[in-house]
């Protein structure tokens, strides 16, 4: 295929000061685009901001749309905004066609050959022009240039016509100005947004840092920006790499080293510095935080000309600094569709990865689910991906996924030029590890006991044993890129990546135990606390609440079994009961059955109890009806035989299994009974329920005015508990007319009992 990429030059500026005349001129001025791509047998693959992607069969037809495009452009008048000139690039390359757009690395040059032209101008790559010359195209050698994030440089030719513009200032490659910037040999995937938005901040303010989780990609980000815009900086766009620098008294004469300034003295390097403009790019500054900062600060207050940008694991802290947190890799969800879970960031990258050390890979059916999930548990971050894909030269994906809990001994390697703690998945996390206090390691190490996010609260309550500051400790984590704060939510949570290296720091201190009973205590004090609100006005809120603590409820849960805090786990799923029964039924099922499993050495009240609700949760909710059934019947035997209360959890349970199977006389019986049982321990939340539960088998049994009256009843009682418990909604008016409505329809048709059972 021939790709075609457009792009409107100084759009911005325009938007700005030709709001309304660009409205009409942008329809116009695609209507160009659109015409000349169709007329030469085009396809357009989607707009991207105000530009074309366009893909075509033939070299000819895109070199004669780009053709078409410029002498239409440059004949229209536009008034309103001047003339609109647009850029473009054309490329000839395989790629791989996918939910109507087209993948590789092919494509991305014809982007990055755009991104380096002028407006007017018609740029072509070395493979383009060679299926071209027999057309007596007029191609104009303009040599060499290295392309943003792209290996090997590319030979480009400028194409010309009569009516075309023929002078143009030098392309806008890396090469225009003076530069270190390194070659990059491997494409930077799923940050083109990214890029972009940066480099807009770039050119706007004068110092960004980019933070992040180490091996996250700051530094190929910061790369990409620099290349995309080293063209604006006459006097050189630099690259100091501060990661080898032992100690900050070495960062100013890395520095000048870096950008053959002739003075090594801070104070002479920020002089030599004032009038020139220049981008430096400030690479790994955690481990030299204010020799860095000291640096920065000179430089930006003697030279008005020079735009710094910083890559660290947390920020300078100077005034006017723009911080940006670099994100993970898109992952997607683990029930994507194949063909959208193949498109993904992570995916993208994990498999040009992979290709790259075997031969022919490619993701497929067979394999895309354990990729799927590899680049999920890797939390999207890029490094940690790369290193995984690299061993699928010795393992498949799904080998590969099943060793993901001992991913910092199998994501061990990399390349042998990369820097020594990029090596290895251990060796990066590592390195942020060691830059932190002792305090700052203590809490790092004692939040991994929280399986997802957690808020100051419970960090304060599981990692302050010892007189620890944890919320000035966990601030500081944040800043260091250790901790994720969820601006969304206020809350915190660690990258799995991390929070598995810092269970490894919490086992080599043996405080594994001890810590996680803090965390198991303090969400049995939450539960205790919080549940009351279950059964009154607060239910909404609580839900929420339990809900967002669901991962860490498990974790107790966890606990409860395993140190056989049997009284306490059964206590839980009592206090959580209506929280259990509608939102986490399958894992209040699973906390009940451990405890009747291995709880109960003795029968007594809490025994009986939380078989019944056992009986209800297969019942009702995961439709074990058999099962509920018996269930219900082994705890009512229990509390006969040793002399106690009938739960009346397990009378609703088999009430609701005799509705389900259409057994509405048993229905009916068991339903009185649960009313019985419940009012006689005084639990009106559970009465209202068998109440309610009676209506069904009424109606199918025909008793309808009877069914009414109960249907009254469990609402008004309802209504006085102020919480219906889940079972009914809205105001006593809108129930009012949907019974009437109901009983009518009921009266009408007397005889299809059933049909009103099912529905």
């Amino acid at each position: 295929m021939t790709f075609l990429f457009t792009d409107l030059e100084g759009s911005t500026r325009l938007w700005e000061e030709h709001p309304e005349a660009m409205k009409a001129a942008l329809a116009r001025h695609d209507a160009i685009l659109r015409a000349a791509i169709a007329e030469h047998d085009g396809q357009v693959v989607k707009t991207t901001g105000d530009g074309f992607h366009a893909a075509f069969a033939t070299a000819h037809d895109a070199v004669d749309a780009a053709v078409a495009t410029q002498l239409a452009l440059g004949r229209e008048p536009w008034e309103g905004t001047g003339p609109l000139t647009v850029r473009i690039g054309v490329h000839t390359c395989e790629a791989e066609a996918r939910d109507g757009d087209y993948y590789g690395t092919g494509v991305n040059r014809a982007a990055r050959l755009m991104g380096v032209a002028h407006g007017r101008q018609v740029l072509v790559s070395a493979a383009t022009s060679e299926l071209v010359r027999d057309r007596l195209v007029e191609l104009l050698d303009l040599g060499e240039h290295r392309l943003r994030d792209l290996g090997h440089p590319e030979r480009i030719f400028q194409l010309g016509h009569p009516e075309l513009v023929r002078e143009f200032p030098p392309l806008q490659s890396v090469d225009a100005v003076p530069t270190n910037l390194p070659t990059v040999r491997t494409e930077l995937i799923g940050r083109s947004d990214d890029i972009e938005a940066l480099a807009e901040l770039v050119a706007r303010e004068r110092l960004v840092t980019l933070t992040g989780v180490g091996g996250v990609g700051k530094t190929r980000l910061a790369l990409g920006v620099a290349a995309t815009l080293a063209a604006g900086y006459a006097d050189g766009c630099w690259l100091v790499e501060l990661a080898p620098v032992a100690g900050g008294d070495e960062v100013v004469k890395v520095t000048a080293a870096a950008m053959r300034s002739p003075t090594t003295d801070l104070n002479a390097l920020a002089s030599y510095l004032a009038d020139r403009r220049v981008l430096i790019v400030l690479d790994n500054c955690e481990h030299v935080l204010d020799a860095a900062a000291d640096l920065v600060d000179a430089v930006l207050e003697s030279a008005p000309d020079v735009h710094v940008v910083v890559t660290s694991r947390e920020p300078l802290g100077l005034d006017g600094e723009q911080v940006r947190r670099v994100q993970s890799l898109g992952v997607p969800d683990e029930h994507a569709d194949p063909n959208v879970a193949r498109s993904a960031a992570a995916v993208r990258l994990f498999t040009e990865r992979a290709a790259a050390v075997a031969d022919g890979f490619e993701v497929d059916a067979g394999n895309v689910e354990a990729v799927v999930e590899i680049c999920r548990h890797l939390d999207g971050i890029p490094l940690a991906i790369e290193l995984a894909a690299a061993r699928v030269r010795a393992m498949p994906p799904a080998e590969i996924a099943q060793r993901l809990d001992e991913r910092f001994r199998i994501l061990a390697g990399g390349s042998r030029r990369s820097q020594e703690r990029h090596r290895t998945l251990l060796a990066t996390v590592a390195w942020s590890h060691d830059l932190l206090t002792e305090e700052e390691k203590v809490t790092f190490r004692r939040l991994t006991v929280f399986p997802a996010s957690f808020d100051l609260a419970a960090a304060e309550a599981v990692a302050g044993e010892g007189g620890v500051d944890v919320v000035e400790c966990v601030l500081h984590l944040v800043d260091r890129s250790l901790v994720v704060f969820e601006p969304e939510t206020g809350r915190y949570r660690l990258l799995e990546t991390l929070r598995q290296f810092g269970a490894d720091r919490l086992a080599d201190e043996g405080e594994t135990e001890s810590i996680r009973e803090r965390h198991a205590r303090h969400f049995l004090g939450l539960v205790e606390h919080i549940a009351p609100g279950l059964l009154d006005a607060r239910l909404d809120a609580t839900q929420t609440i339990l809900t967002v603590e669901l991962d860490n409820l498990r974790a107790t849960a966890d606990w409860c079994a395993e140190a056989g805090w049997w009284r306490e786990l059964a206590g839980m799923c009592q206090e959580l009961w209506y929280f259990i029964s509608g939102t986490a039924t399958v894992d209040g099922a699973a906390w009940c059955q451990e405890f009747v499993d291995h709880g109960a050495e003795v029968v007594d009240q809490v025994v009986v109890d939380t078989l019944g609700e056992l009986a209800f949760l297969h019942a009702v909710n995961l439709g074990n009806f058999a099962t509920g059934i018996t269930l219900s019947e082994q705890s009512r035997a229990l509390a006969a035989a040793h002399q106690l209360e009938e739960p009346p959890i397990a009378w609703v349970a088999t009430a609701l299994a005799g509705q389900f199977t259409g057994d509405n006389a048993t229905a009916l019986d068991a339903s009185e009974r649960g009313v019985t049982a419940a009012e006689a321990r005084g639990d009106e939340h559970i009465a209202v329920l068998a109440l309610s539960t009676q209506v069904a088998p009424l109606a199918a049994l025909g008793d309808f005015e009877r069914g009414v009256d109960v249907a009254d009843e469990a609402v008004r009682r309802a209504e006085r508990l102020g919480q219906p418990v889940g079972f009914w909604s809205g105001s006593n008016n809108q129930y009012s007319r949907q019974r009437r409505r109901s009983t009518h329809n009921l009266h009408r048709q007397p005889h299809d009992n059933q049909a009103h059972s099912k529905v």
